[in-house]
């Protein structure tokens, strides 16, 4: 994207100095930029003198570039792919924005995927761009034309009808985050490419379409359409180099099959380098080489010749073979990863068997930031191991949980929580996982943990995930909820109810009620983010049998830990006045109003009000949701609320409610204009009489 619009100024404004940078061709300059420099305006400028091809060696180029920076004379900057460099080189190239900044450039730009959006925004202090992604439409279109173009065929209509099909497939098959992390285009052109055969069997020879759709609603996630992809490029490859072979014997077969297994070996080493920038990492992932440097050159250059016939690489500025794009090297080096956890020996590449490798994976990899982009590939590859029966009869259902557990998973779990321990607390495998929506991880990592650690070992794992609690009082972090989507992300509960239904019953299960700080920690979290989960969107597809259990926890969680919220309340209330009790909660009584899968939930949430704050926070929390969502308040609505006020015997509180809203329940209308009455009435009667009427309004209300 940056490159077109590179060659579009360049058109528009020929008189401009357009600085491009590919961050990842520069790595170790940035490694080298000094943040310590006094005058870091100077040090940016020698930055760009330095690394810009043909200044350094121009005297005069120099000082024109000199002379443009410091003045601002039709000078632009853009540095692309800021989200391909590690966490270090980041924080340098974070440092050099800021020193470039305070010279008198007329732009700068820096591009970078969604996921590190947050980190630019907020180390500099500026909104970023987000471009708008492929509507279904723009899909359809884009599909319908490249097929029509590719095939050659006349029936624009019919692969226009395909397109819509397989595109409505694919809304629902690839999550959210997956698609956003690879964008829709490139999601188009390798969806383009990966069934253009398959659609033009349809066109051509009338295959069935249903068929494909089918494939595509069992088989198809992030995973498997760039297994779809590599499997293609590498069938076309083989299919070339037979064709120059023009031979057909066993010995040719194999030296051919020899040939691509050496081939995709090195696409994976290359792949490694690719996304882990330290030396040691590298060799720890991948093993040192006992051959010679002249041996693995000229290995390597025979090989670079072939990836690039598989249509994967191409060449960069300095000559050097990179990837067309980064999710390629991270989808092979997941897939390398993968391998490490695979349950058949057969299959296993025996990764995890060094300590060494273990820790880097385990606290490096599925953490760092910078190692997003394969952390989702490992979790949609991870989809079928914990979903194999072996891992949930062996390992998760039954009771001897240490049945044949494989000894590398142990060790791997003891490491990880001990590199935990000796880094006092900082983000681990396991939070990472919950943060960033990885439910397979999680599972995974959950069920690692079940059978190998203690139950207060998990609950330290798992303790930084409520960081964010303490402050959730604060004016400002309220904000930051309801305006900034991007923190909305921090709702650790969000990942429960959008991914992962079941897990909230397993961190409950880990908590054993004898340590009250992870009480008050988990009871304070369900206050503040309930709220704020999705809730209200009818259309959810998840299953309402496992949302309504995934909800009654929540709510039975609190109510036997009422103590406990009663206190965390009545400080909060104190401390930040500006909040009422139980803030927003009005959104989750009008969905349980809302809905019918949810009655059952209506009562506990009204016990808790009534038993955790004043009568007038209940009284307040539904007036508001009757002033902001009205039609749902109608009879048998207003009657189900009003019936359980009854059967609680909280007739006081009923008859606070606005009269607006009780004539809407003439039952209900009738209940408070006959306890008004009755009220009146005992003002007037003897003591020994009122005492009667008393017990009648109980009994009334029974």
């Amino acid at each position: 994207m940056l490159s077109n619009y590179y060659r579009k100024m360049r058109s528009e404004k020929p008189d401009s100095w357009i600085v491009k940078m590919d961050l990842v061709d520069h790595i170790g300059a940035l490694h080298q930029f000094n943040l310590d420099e006094v005058d870091q305006k100077l040090e940016a400028i020698e930055f760009f003198i330095a690394n810009i091809p043909h200044v350094k060696e121009s005297p005069f180029a120099q000082s024109l570039l000199r002379h443009r920076l410091q003045t601002g004379d039709r000078i632009v900057v853009m540095l692309d792919g800021f989200d391909e460099i590690n966490s270090h080189c980041q924080d340098k190239c974070i440092a050099l924005i800021k020193a470039v900044r305070l010279t008198k450039l007329n732009a700068f730009y820096i591009t970078t995927r969604p996921h590190l959006n947050e980190k630019l925004q907020d180390s500099l202090f500026q909104f970023a761009y987000t471009l708008r992604d492929f509507s279904q439409e723009d899909q359809i279109n884009y599909l319908s034309r490249y097929w029509t173009k590719q095939l050659k065929v006349d029936d624009v209509l019919k692969v226009r009808s395909i397109a819509t099909s397989i595109v409505d497939r694919l809304s629902k098959s690839l999550k959210g985050n997956q698609r956003s992390f690879i964008g829709i285009p490139l999601q188009c052109h390798i969806v383009a490419d990966c069934f253009e055969s398959q659609v033009n069997d349809i066109v051509q020879k009338g295959c069935n379409l249903e068929a494909l759709l089918k494939d595509l609603d069992s088989n198809l996630n992030l995973d498997t359409l760039y297994e779809r992809l590599f499997k293609k490029k590498r069938e076309i490859y083989r299919q070339e180099k037979a064709k120059v072979q023009q031979v057909d014997n066993h010995i040719l077969q194999k030296a051919l099959e020899d040939h691509m297994e050496c081939l995709e070996v090195y696409l994976r080493d290359l792949a490694v380098k690719t996304i882990v920038s330290d030396q040691t990492h590298i060799d720890c992932l991948l093993g040192k080489s006992s051959e010679s440097s002249a041996t693995i050159e000229q290995q390597h250059k025979k090989r670079e010749e072939g990836s690039v016939c598989f249509g994967l690489l191409t060449l960069n500025r300095k000559g050097e073979y990179q990837f067309l794009h980064r999710t390629y090297a991270e989808y092979l080096m997941a897939n390398y990863l993968y391998g490490g956890f695979r349950l058949d020996e057969d299959l296993r590449n025996k990764l995890l068997d060094e300590k060494p490798t273990r820790e880097l994976i385990g606290s490096e990899i599925l953490v760092g930031l910078q190692y997003q982009g394969v952390q989702l590939f490992i979790d949609c590859m991870l989809h079928e191991i914990v979903n194999h029966e072996k891992w949930h009869v062996t390992w998760r259902v039954q009771d001897d949980p240490n049945c044949n557990f494989p000894s590398q998973f142990t060790d791997f779990t003891n490491e990880l929580y001990s590199v935990f321990i000796i880094q006092k607390g900082s983000a681990n495998a396991l939070i990472v996982a919950v943060e960033r929506h990885h439910a397979n991880i999680f599972e995974l990592l959950c069920t690692f943990a079940d059978v190998t650690l203690e139950k207060h070992k998990i609950l330290e794992l798992m303790r930084p995930l409520f960081k964010h609690v303490d402050s959730a009082m604060k004016f400002e972090f309220h904000l930051e909820m309801q305006l900034d989507s991007a923190k909305r992300k921090r709702n650790l509960l969000a990942f429960f109810w959008e991914r992962k239904l079941d897990g909230f019953q397993r961190l409950l299960g880990w908590h054993d009620g004898k340590h009250a700080d992870y009480t008050s920690l988990i009871a304070k979290a369900i206050y503040f983010y309930t709220p704020y989960l999705y809730i209200q969107d009818p259309q959810s597809e998840k299953d309402p049998e496992k949302q309504t259990e995934f909800l009654s926890q929540l709510l039975e969680f609190m109510l036997q830990n009422r103590s406990t919220v009663e206190n965390y309340i009545t400080y909060g209330h104190k401390q930040y006045r500006m909040f009422s009790q139980f803030e927003n909660w009005y959104s989750v009584l009008t969905y349980f109003l809302r809905h019918e899968y949810y009655d059952s939930l209506l009562e506990p949430l009204v016990r808790l009000l009534l038993q955790t704050t004043s009568d007038s926070a209940l009284v307040t929390l539904v007036m508001e949701a009757f002033g902001k969502h009205k039609d749902v308040f109608k009879l048998p609505k207003v009657e189900k609320l009003f019936n359980i006020l009854i059967k609680m015997r909280r007739t006081d509180v009923l008859v606070q409610l606005p009269q607006e809203m009780i004539i809407l329940a003439p039952k209900a209308f009738k209940f408070v204009y006959e306890y008004h009455q009755l009220c009146d009435r005992k003002k007037w009667l003897p003591e020994n009489d009122s005492d009667a009427t008393s017990k009648t309004l109980c009994f009334t209300m029974t």
